[in-house]
């Protein structure tokens, strides 16, 4: 599964985007009479408030809108609950506690299934499936091999503490958004850039001629996210029984239709990563 995935989501780079949001704006107006799937309060009436950081593909800024794989899935869901989509600029790591503060409805970026944010978040069902990957020129994939060099991640990302404690404060380098590590990365200020798989795939096309490598971490039991393909959701606030419940089903409905694995098959992503894995 994990070999024959990644060269699935490199195949990102062929991405044929589409759909978009306003940035602090809405997205296209509520027919009139449109009757909503549920009933839910939301941050602001009318709109479903999302944060947005600048994460392809999940969300791609485009001029002063976004576009990408999570916002083409809120679209539908906002669209099911006769909601505009509101997106509000901001890093990944931010995003996450505004979630939890109730500043915005819910995030962007690809916000992976983890016990520690079920704690503090609501997380909807599975919309689906994504990955740990190391990108370097040298195809570095191993976590001896990471222990002499620098390492990029994203703050926010539920794998950095461990990267942390097993290679040291020294040695991973965080950053508020991918924006300014790939950068680094590119410029040789950093060897090894630690990102999704999808995004991963997505950014090798923006640096073609840096002979640029994907490799899966191998498997170790000091990093979890190491172990296979992780799960993505949609957060919520802890205890916000109702729009939970709402997004939860709206999910399933478009897990249900094959919405989401159509979504995930315009970005050249292997459709049948949609949803949960199978029990």
């Amino acid at each position: 599964m994990r070999k024959a995935s990644i060269a699935v989501f490199i195949a990102a780079a062929s991405l044929a985007l589409a759909g978009c949001a306003s940035s602090g704006g809405g997205s296209a107006s509520v027919p009139a009479g449109c009757t909503p799937a549920h009933k839910f309060d939301t941050v602001e009436s009318g709109k479903l408030t999302v944060a947005t950081p600048v994460s392809p593909p999940y969300s791609i800024k485009d001029g002063s809108s976004y576009k990408g794989l999570d916002i083409e899935i809120l679209q539908k869901i906002a669209k099911m609950e006769c909601l505009s989509l509101s997106t509000q600029e901001m890093s990944f790591a931010a995003g996450l506690q505004s979630v939890q503060s109730g500043r915005v409805d819910t995030a962007a970026g690809g916000v992976g299934k983890t016990e520690e944010r079920a704690k503090v978040m609501g997380l909807s069902t599975t919309t689906y499936r994504d990955g740990m990957a190391l990108m370097s020129k040298e195809g570095y994939k191993t976590i001896d091999q990471l222990k002499t060099l620098t390492i990029g991640v994203v703050q926010g990302y539920f794998w950095n503490d461990d990267l942390i404690k097993v290679l040291g404060n020294d040695r991973v380098k965080q950053y508020q958004g991918s924006d300014a590590m790939f950068a680094d990365l590119d410029a040789g200020r950093i060897n090894v850039a630690v990102s999704s798989t999808a995004e991963a795939g997505y950014r090798k096309t923006q640096f073609p001629k840096s002979g640029l490598k994907i490799e899966l971490l191998e498997p170790t039991d000091s990093v979890a996210g190491s172990q296979g393909f992780g799960e993505v959701a949609i957060p919520t606030k802890k205890g916000a029984s109702a729009i939970e419940s709402a997004v939860n089903a709206d999910v399933q409905s478009l897990l249900n239709d094959g919405t989401i694995a159509g979504i995930l098959k315009s970005y050249n992503i292997d459709p049948a990563l949609a949803g949960p894995v199978a029990k």
